[in-house]
């Protein structure tokens, strides 16, 4: 029963200390632009994606739907 909760709790914080770590290092390097960190977002869409997908009981195109803007 709290698997999933401490599941999510784990994503979540691996999210946000990625995103922070991925920020410090392009900005140690002076990488700019969203050009070069595209891959990185689309895989923190993913996760974000499925987390969603797990919570909200969303069915599979549902979630793939939401993952592509088009």
């Amino acid at each position: 029963m709290m698997i999933p909760i401490i599941f999510t709790i784990l994503t979540v914080v691996g999210l946000i200390v990625s995103t922070f770590v991925l920020a410090q290092k392009r900005k140690r390097k002076g990488i700019t632009g969203i050009k070069s960190a595209l891959s990185s977002i689309c895989l923190f869409l993913v996760a974000i994606t499925n987390l969603l997908a797990y919570w909200l009981n969303f069915s599979g195109i549902v979630s793939w739907g939401l993952q592509s803007p088009f």
